[in-house]
């Protein structure tokens, strides 16, 4: 920890404020582990270690596994088996195993897959990594990525007007990272003749960075600094740039390796308050973030008139790099560890307390236990690949449309829902419930409920039957939220069908922000929503939609009293989750039988809802996409309102 690797520097973030005595740090030096209380200064090793480690008595052990670390293993097993286990992964280190053919591939997998089934907690560094993990191992889980503290990043200080626009890059070039594409953004710095711009790269300058760092050197524009021992220094260095730079290589190497990791220093570029340029595959999950927090110009290609094009903009708008450095200021507050860290800091000491299960949903942990419900296979939480199919054709298909977003609420019985005859319409749940009142059908239907789909399944399968023009997007697996930790494979709902698609359900991750509440990729998942109106929001913009109309979306609950109340308490609420009408009695919804006697439905939690809206709206602004609330009345003002015929003219 606090090494000059990145990952060193993150988890120096994650435990900095751990107290120095309680914790035990375990590292690779030189292929060998090495060793010492936090504490102390004087490291050990070899023997010494594993008695030094095994006198400490752990109550905790959290594991960071890569390629470099099978050293580390023997460490992990001299432990008590006892001892609960946190394991942490930031990229695909596996992946990069395989692309180099390297004979230690097979044999990481199944340690991970032993690592992974053994512990009681996982974090990955992105919900898209943590997604993928799930596919492969068959367990949930869950994120943690870097952190900035808001005291180290004030307010940076104008950059002068005089000079030449700064383009600043502190980063690795080597195999797998970002070295061929920072040299077409060096190229055309070097090449923008009709602007005065420069580009600083700090970096180590050893081993496969070397080449790098001698070739682009010798450009006239392009200076070479070494890495900045001192925070603060790196910290001003980024701050003081006019533009920070993001690269990534664009071979199908370096994509498959960092697909789902998120780069270390994001959240330190956001917190500079720069304009950010960065460049790279649309797939990673680093680039899709940027893109969706408007503090970025995303390319994905390095085409010397595209890059010569942007160092031009950057350089000459600075309107533009104004409202850049804005947005990234406010992305930047979803890493602010006094909002993150005490959170994690509580879920460790709750592991290491016993007062919470392992959480494993894969095959060892199945032959232990008993659960009421279907085992969730590790392959369950993948979509096949029939379905990332048929959600890359759909991509892009409506671009510049309207479409209608239907939601469920009563005020659809004061809405003239005839003028949807003709409009592309977006609807969910028990919506076939209104079709004996409406010539119309939704082209697009969803459902993401874990108490609505196993309840209704037979209805929503039937509807999909019905209507083979329609198609039905699900998740791969539905969380209970009782309690139980546990989940449900929607394959073992809804059989496959022609018209029906599952994509990956992505945890919201930073809660109460807008960074990670919102995918511009449904291949690559749909963020959980507060209301399911948000996954439909986020399938009409995969689909290209540029105007987005609301209707039916009250934002309004209340629990009538015939209601039976049971499971875990709802968060911020005395009463618990998961509720059971016994009469047809349903305000909430357009018919009174919607959920009534008999039906399962989760507790609303009205303020989540309103959050989430609130950030979809964000990152839509960001992108240009307008939404409209037509709903008749209701409670949600996140939108500007128009009524439904004049939205849809």
């Amino acid at each position: 920890m606090g090494g000059a690797s990145a990952t060193g520097q993150f988890l120096d973030a994650l435990f900095r404020d751990w107290p120095g005595d309680l914790l035990f740090d375990v590292w690779v030096e030189k292929g060998a582990p090495v060793g010492a209380r936090r504490d102390s200064t004087d490291p050990s090793s070899g023997e010494d270690l594993v008695s030094a480690v095994k006198a400490f008595d752990a109550e905790l052990v959290f594991f960071r596994p890569d390629a470099r670390s099978e050293s580390l293993l023997a460490i992990n097993d001299a432990i008590d088996d006892n001892v609960p286990r946190v394991i942490n992964i930031v990229d695909d280190w596996i992946a990069r195993l395989r692309a180099d053919e390297s004979p230690h591939a097979d044999m990481w997998d199944s340690q991970l897959e032993s690592l992974v089934a053994s512990s009681f907690a996982r974090f990955a560094i992105s919900p898209e990594l943590g997604s993928q993990l799930a596919g492969q191992y068959g367990a949930p889980f869950d994120v943690i990525s870097n952190v900035i503290d808001p005291a180290d990043w004030l307010a940076p200080p104008p950059v002068p007007d005089d000079g030449p626009t700064s383009f600043r890059f502190s980063g690795q070039l080597a195999y797998m990272k970002g070295g061929s594409s920072l040299a077409a953004i060096a190229l055309g710095v070097e090449g923008a003749t009709n602007v005065d711009a420069e580009l600083i790269i700090r970096n180590g300058g050893t081993g496969h960075e070397r080449n790098y760092v001698e070739s682009l050197g010798s450009l006239s524009r392009v200076r070479i600094e070494p890495f900045a021992d001192d925070p603060a220094d790196y910290r001003g260095f980024l701050a003081g740039a006019d533009v920070n730079v993001v690269a990534f290589n664009m071979d199908e190497a370096t994509r498959t390796y960092l697909r789902g990791s998120f780069a270390n220093r994001v959240p330190e570029l956001l917190a500079a308050g720069r304009p950010i340029l960065a460049i790279g595959p649309t797939e990673l999950a680093t680039m899709r973030f940027l893109a969706g927090t408007g503090a970025a110009i995303t390319h994905t290609s390095i085409d010397a008139v595209d890059i010569h094009r942007m160092i031009t903009k950057l350089s000459t708008d600075e309107d533009l790099r104004q409202r850049l450095a804005e947005n990234a200021r406010v992305a930047a507050s979803a890493f602010d560890r006094g909002a993150v860290i005490p959170d994690f800091y509580e879920r460790l000491r709750t592991i290491a307390a016993g007062e919470q299960s392992n959480r494993v949903h894969g095959p060892r942990a199945i032959a232990e236990r008993q659960r009421p419900v279907p085992p969730v296979r590790a392959e369950d939480h993948a979509p096949s690949t029939v379905d990332l199919d048929r959600l890359r054709a759909i991509r892009g298909i409506h671009a510049g449309e309207t479409c209608v977003v239907v939601g469920n609420g009563p005020s659809l019985n004061e809405t003239d829902l005839s003028l949807l005859d003709d409009q592309i319409v977006f609807a969910s749940n028990a919506i076939f419930l209104l079709f004996d009142e409406v010539a119309w059908r939704p082209q697009y239907y969803a459902s993401v409920d874990s108490r609505f789909l196993p309840d209704r399944h037979p209805d929503v399968e039937a509807l999909l039957r019905a209507h083979p023009e329609m198609t039905g997007f699900f998740p791969t697996v539905l969380e209970l939220h009782d309690g139980s930790d546990e989940y449900l494979s929607t394959r073992q709902l809804l059989p496959e069908l022609d018209n029906r698609v599952l994509f990956w359900s992505q945890a919201r991750k930073p809660n109460g922000t807008h960074s990670g509440a919102f995918s511009l990729d449904a291949t690559a998942g749909l963020i959980q929503p507060s209301t399911v109106t948000v996954t439909l929001m986020q399938l009409a913009f995969h689909m290209g939609f540029s105007r987005i109309v609301l209707i039916g979306c009250d934002t309004s609950y209340s629990i009538p009293k015939t209601v039976e109340v049971s499971g875990p308490q709802a968060e911020g609420q005395s009463e618990g989750m998961l509720l059971t009408s016994t009469q047809d009695d349903d305000v909430n919804h357009f018919r009174p039988d919607y959920f009534g006697a008999g039906r399962a439905w989760h507790h609303p939690k009205v303020d989540h809802m309103i959050r989430h809206y609130e950030a979809a709206k964000t990152v839509l602004d960001l992108q240009g996409v307008e939404v409209i609330n037509s709903t008749v009345g209701g409670a949600l003002e996140v939108y500007p309102r128009l009524p439904l015929d004049k939205a849809i003219a």
